[in-house]
């Protein structure tokens, strides 16, 4: 009987562990077929469907970079900027091209606010010119539109200083032609916008200042617009670069969202670079810079996550090296970490930042002693090129060979 009974708890024993050892084997195939599952599922959803969808559509690439449909605040009403916390502003819309209209708001310096009431668009346009007052010609950056809140923050700032302020929204943004954008079309609604304020001022334009002020996308927008009027010597009296980028080839491998592909730098280059380029999509302003020959101020906070800080530095350094012994100087802002990418403007030195860059570029006197200090080596001039080549509008092979070899 003590016999049977140590056979049955022996067999008892085995037939339990082998039972468990089962069960187990079980399980740990099941864990690895689930695993292999979820990273052949997520190879598949990170490096094969983006890549090819970004690869094959143009209209998905303009679209991503862009971002007009990420509209933010909803439900604007554009021709109603007073319910956007907005006094003395007025909407209305040009005509960039056969079937594109742009949508605007000019913001009153605010020492034309109560002159404007109850006044119609004529006095709107005369005061442009009549008022005395320096011009800020705002360029935005990616997705929502002009009503978003950093940037109403800003004109708020800019009226407050009593400065008129021109902010549009491009093609494919807002209350502007839905069509996709793309960097030819940007530019061309930005310098329509331009030559407007231009024909507005009259023969005002030579005692009132007019700054273009881009901030981040918008740089590009800006850097590649004021090129082609400095080239034609119709430039503005100063640019202002608010976060900017060196060209988009360098902000898209540094964008945060290209982690994940930076490792394999050739499948970058190929799925998306050189589509983005092939796209009219290059924004190559390290290229654009040097023939912009009008005094240039580039601001950068050292927190930005978005476009990084030191994207900025390489566009300034840029301008350094490539610009004519003859252009004016190109002074370099370094912000502390606590603005990031979009609120600069909240920064007490901008104000008084602002109204010395606009007198040193009216009055080409660069003496000042607070610009010097920001314009650490701008006349470096061993490296630059011969001051009497002209660099004409790059193509877009130029732009991939010279943007990716310009590293300091």
């Amino acid at each position: 009987m003590g016999l049977e009974l140590r056979n049955f708890l022996i067999g008892l024993t085995f037939g339990v562990t082998g039972t468990l050892c089962f069960a187990y084997y079980e399980y740990l195939r099941k864990q690895l077929h689930f695993t292999m599952t979820w990273a052949i599922g997520s190879t598949f959803v990170l490096y094969i469907v983006p890549p090819l969808l970004f690869y094959s559509s143009c209209f998905i690439r303009r679209h991503l970079i862009f971002l007009p449909f990420a509209l933010r605040p909803f439900w604007v009403n554009f021709d109603d900027p007073k319910s956007q916390g907005l006094e003395g502003t007025r909407n209305f819309y040009l005509t960039s091209e056969p079937g594109i209209q742009i949508g605007i708001w000019h913001i009153l310096p605010k020492s034309q606010v109560e002159k404007s009431i109850e006044k119609n668009d004529l006095f709107w346009e005369e005061s442009l010119s009549s008022s005395g007052r320096p011009i800020i010609f705002y360029l935005h950056g990616t997705s929502a539109s002009r009503a978003l809140g950093h940037r109403k923050e800003l004109y708020r700032l800019l009226q407050n200083l009593d400065y008129h302020v021109i902010a549009i929204d491009y093609r494919g943004y807002a209350d502007s032609t839905q069509v996709a954008p793309f960097e030819t079309g940007v530019v061309t609604d930005s310098t329509c916008v331009y030559k407007w304020i231009q024909s507005k001022l009259g023969k005002s334009r030579k005692i009132i200042p007019l700054i273009v002020w881009g901030h981040s996308l918008g740089t590009g927008v800006g850097c590649h617009m004021v090129s082609e009027l400095c080239l034609e010597n119709k430039g503005p009296t100063g640019l202002i670069l608010e976060s900017p980028f060196s060209n988009l080839r360098d902000q898209f491998k540094y964008h945060w969202l290209s982690t994940v592909y930076r490792w394999i730098p050739e499948f970058l280059e190929h799925m998306a670079i050189r589509p983005l380029i092939k796209s009219d999509l290059a924004f190559s302003s390290d290229s654009y810079i040097a023939n912009i020959d009008i005094p240039i101020m580039i601001m950068h906070s050292a927190d930005d996550l978005v476009v990084p800080y030191f994207l900025g530095e390489k566009l300034y350094k840029a301008g350094v090296r490539m610009r004519t012994i003859q252009a004016a100087p190109i002074f370099f802002k370094h912000f502390d970490k606590k603005f990031g990418h979009r609120n600069i403007s909240r920064s007490p030195e901008l104000p008084d930042l602002i109204g010395i860059f606009i007198k040193a570029s009216f009055t080409k006197d660069y003496n000042n002693e607070y610009l010097r200090l920001q314009a650490t080596e701008w006349n470096y001039k061993t490296k630059r090129r011969n001051p009497n080549r002209v660099v004409r509008r790059p193509s877009a092979g130029w732009i991939s060979r010279s943007t990716s070899s310009i590293y300091y």
